[in-house]
C-alpha cells in the first residue's frame, strides 16, 4: 500500500507543478468561496472539472494516509493535514508561477476529509 501511496503523491505533484496546460498566472484569490461561486454560476464542463476534480483528486489521500500512518487516524490530526497540505501546495504553486486560490484549499481539504470518512466507515464495518 505504501508503493501505491508514493505513486499517488508523485501523480499529485505532476498534476500540480508540471502540468503544461496549467502554467498560467491567473492571480491570487484569498476570498473564500469566490471562485467556487463563479464556477457554480457559470456551470459547464470547466466548472465540473474544477469543482469536482479538486475534491476527487484528494479523496485517495484521505483514505490512504490514515491506513498507512497512525498519526493521521484521529480526526483532529487529519483535519490539520487536510488544511496544511493543500495550503502548502497553493503557496508552492504561486512560487512556480501558477495562480493561487483559497478555494482550491477548501476543495482539496474537502476531498481529504471525504477520503477520511470512507476510511473511517471501512474501519467500523
Amino acid at each position: 500500500m505504501l508503493v501505491l501511496f508514493v505513486m499517488y503523491i508523485a501523480e499529485i505533484l505532476t498534476l500540480t507543478f508540471y502540468n503544461p496546460r496549467l502554467r498560467n498566472r491567473a492571480g491570487v484569490n484569498i476570498i473564500p468561496f469566490r471562485t467556487i461561486m463563479i464556477y457554480m454560476r457559470a456551470g459547464g464542463e470547466a466548472a465540473l472539472i474544477n469543482l469536482v476534480g479538486n475534491v476527487v483528486v484528494f479523496i485517495p489521500f484521505g483514505s490512504l494516509a490514515p491506513a498507512l500512518f497512525a498519526k493521521t487516524r484521529k480526526f483532529p490530526e487529519i483535519l490539520a493535514v487536510a488544511v496544511a497540505m493543500p495550503l502548502m501546495i497553493e503557496i508552492l504553486q504561486f512560487s512556480f508561477g501558477r495562480s493561487t486560490d483559497i478555494d482550491d484549499v477548501i476543495l482539496n481539504a474537502a476531498g481529504i476529509l471525504t477520503g477520511y470518512a470512507v476510511y473511517s466507515a471501512y474501519k467500523k464495518w
